[in-house]
C-alpha cells in the first residue's frame, strides 16, 4: 500500500486492481511495480505574537492575496511591509491604497498583529530562491528546519539574519566569521545579504506618521565579528536591525 500526504490534487493512478481510503491506496494482486503520478498541497503553521513578525512563506500560496491567506484573522493585522530590490512595499488594510497587496513564495515580510493568532496556509508548490546583490528579504523553500551549514551548501548569501519574535532580538550568522543562528525554519522570513559587506542604510515607507520615514547612518555598535547593530522605530517601537561590514586594513585584506 501507499500512503499520500494529507491533502493531493490531481492524483492519477496507472496500475489497475487498486482500492483506495481517503489517502490510502493498496492492490490485492500485489502488483510488482506501481506508477501513479500526484500533486502535493504543502502547509505551514504561523504562529504570530503581538507586536512585529518576520514572516516567510515557503511555497506558492493557493491564493496569493492577503486577505484570501489571512481569511477572518486579517483583521487582526495592523501593517505588513515587503522589500525587494531596494523598494519597501506596504500593506495597511482592505480597500487602502496599498502598493503590496500579494504574499509569495520564496519571500520574508514583516507583519505588525494587534494580537497573537496562529493561521495554517497551504501551498501548491515549493518557492524557489532568487537572491540580488545586496540585501534581500527571503524566505527558504523547504519544509523542515535546516542546519546553517546545509544552507551554505544549497543557496548562496554572504550573512543571514533572523529575527526570535518572542525573545525580541535577533540572531545572525555571517559566512566565514559564525554567528548564533543554527537553523532555518520555514514560516519565517530572513535577511540575507549577497555580496561585499558595506554599510547599508534601508528606507521605511511613511504610514500616517507612524513609521519613521528614514533609517539613519549613525556610530554603530560593533562585536568581535565586526557585526553592527543600527536602531529602526516602528510605530514607537524600537528593533534592532543587525548589519555587517568588513573593514579593509590599510595597504588591502580583510581586519
Amino acid at each position: 500500500s501507499i500512503i499520500l500526504p494529507e491533502e493531493f490534487y490531481n492524483l492519477s493512478i496507472f496500475t489497475p486492481g487498486y482500492q483506495q481510503k481517503d489517502n490510502v491506496i493498496s492492490w490485492l494482486n500485489k502488483p510488482s511495480r506501481i506508477m501513479l503520478q500526484f500533486r502535493a498541497i504543502f502547509k505551514v503553521k504561523l504562529d504570530l505574537v503581538k507586536g512585529w513578525n518576520l514572516i516567510g512563506l515557503p511555497f506558492e500560496p493557493m491564493s496569493v492575496i492577503i486577505e484570501d491567506i489571512f481569511g477572518d484573522k486579517v483583521r487582526y493585522i495592523e501593517v505588513i511591509y515587503g522589500y525587494e530590490n531596494g523598494t519597501w512595499y506596504q500593506w495597511i488594510g482592505p480597500d487602502m491604497p496599498n502598493t503590496l497587496t500579494k504574499l509569495r513564495g520564496g519571500h520574508g515580510y514583516w507583519l505588525l498583529a494587534n494580537r497573537p493568532f496562529s493561521v495554517f496556509i497551504r501551498g501548491q508548490r515549493l518557492a524557489s530562491l532568487n537572491l540580488t546583490d545586496g540585501w534581500n528579504l527571503l524566505a527558504i523553500p523547504e519544509l523542515d528546519d535546516i542546519s546553517i551549514g546545509e544552507y551554505l551548501v544549497l543557496y548562496e548569501g554572504d550573512a543571514i539574519y533572523g529575527f526570535s519574535e518572542k525573545a525580541g532580538r535577533w540572531k545572525y550568522y555571517v559566512r566565514g566569521a559564525g554567528g548564533t543562528l543554527r537553523y532555518i525554519e520555514p514560516g519565517k522570513g530572513y535577511w540575507i545579504y549577497k555580496g561585499h559587506f558595506e554599510e547599508a542604510a534601508f528606507s521605511m515607507p511613511s504610514v500616517d506618521g507612524k513609521v519613521s520615514s528614514e533609517f539613519k547612518k549613525y556610530s554603530f555598535i560593533r562585536d568581535r565579528h565586526n557585526v553592527y547593530t543600527l536602531g529602526l522605530v516602528f510605530s514607537g517601537v524600537s528593533i534592532s536591525i543587525l548589519m555587517y561590514r568588513r573593514k579593509k586594513r590599510a595597504g588591502g585584506g580583510d581586519q
